[in-house]
């Protein structure tokens, strides 16, 4: 396919005072908040002993691809003889209560859903020997529009639309659900072998009711590239966000550059709120 071409240079950023910092967030997403209050980032391990292993019913695989809130593997389902997506929350997370508490949440919120966009969880458990937190959920042979990206592939127009409606769909089944995404992107949507496009990763998910214990006060969670203005701003979001990070997405796809860039993720957020949307023609 042919590259992209190059776009013009992105206007210069103007001088705004925040009085907060930027520190990366264990879920892979950028955390804005106070810098007194960072959370660690598992590093890499040096062998991965979930590789062989049984977890339940669950035969391990081989790994499939690492993110701050975990690793995912491929599984074998011994109970229903079928192939499996696991992810397991790391060993040195597992201590805390907040994450373990995120992280049985984001198997909770797919759960609650039932759509062909969405990927589904099938269950979710413990490892014997350690008691780390796993999931299981369905397996999509394919890879994330973010791959797309990184290879720098043009995207047909068309196929972008038809590509944002399948999101539109899951997304519609997740607000009927009560549920608001927060962290639709790129690499949260997966393109199956039928060219059919799937949602994942509900870490930042919250419901419509407003749980006040999933975002802590005086930080942001999101990815800042595609992060809702209200968002940015801590305010409080509806599905009108998780649409505003779609369209970020689309234009990504569209032009091959993010809608706003920076050189800090506060640089970044600062654009969402204070700038006008830029035109695909600019490019």
């Amino acid at each position: 396919m042919r590259p992209w071409p190059r776009g013009r240079k992105r206007r210069t950023l103007g001088a705004l005072v925040i009085s907060y910092t930027t520190t990366v967030d264990v879920l892979g997403s950028t955390q804005v908040g106070p810098s007194s209050h960072e959370t660690p980032v598992p590093s890499a391990p040096t062998s991965d002993r979930w590789i062989g292993a049984s977890l339940d019913h669950f035969e391990v695989r081989r790994a499939l691809g690492r993110g701050g809130m975990g690793a995912v593997y491929l599984a074998h389902d011994r109970s229903l003889d079928r192939l499996v997506a696991i992810k397991v929350l790391p060993d040195e997370l597992s201590g805390q209560a907040e994450l373990q508490q995120r992280f049985v949440r984001e198997a909770q919120a797919q759960a609650r859903l039932s759509s062909p966009h969405v990927v589904a969880i099938y269950f979710i458990g413990r490892a014997p020997s350690s008691g780390s937190l796993y999931f299981a959920m369905e397996y999509v042979e394919g890879e994330s529009l973010e791959a797309l990206i990184d290879r720098r592939e043009a995207i047909d127009p068309e196929t972008a639309r038809r590509w944002m409606v399948d999101v539109v769909r899951g997304l519609r089944d997740a607000h009927r659900a009560g549920i608001v995404h927060r962290d639709v992107k790129p690499s949260n949507l997966l393109r199956d072998a039928h060219g059919t496009i799937k949602l994942v990763d509900f870490g930042l998910a919250k419901p419509l009711d407003g749980d006040k214990k999933i975002t802590r006060d005086g930080v942001l969670l999101g990815s800042p590239l595609y992060m809702a203005p209200e968002q940015a701003r801590g305010d409080a979001v509806d599905h009108r966000a998780d649409m505003y990070s779609l369209g970020c997405t689309f234009y990504h796809l569209l032009t091959g550059a993010p809608a706003f860039d920076g050189p800090t993720p506060l640089a970044v957020v600062t654009r969402h709120v204070a700038d006008p949307p830029p035109r695909v023609r600019e490019r």
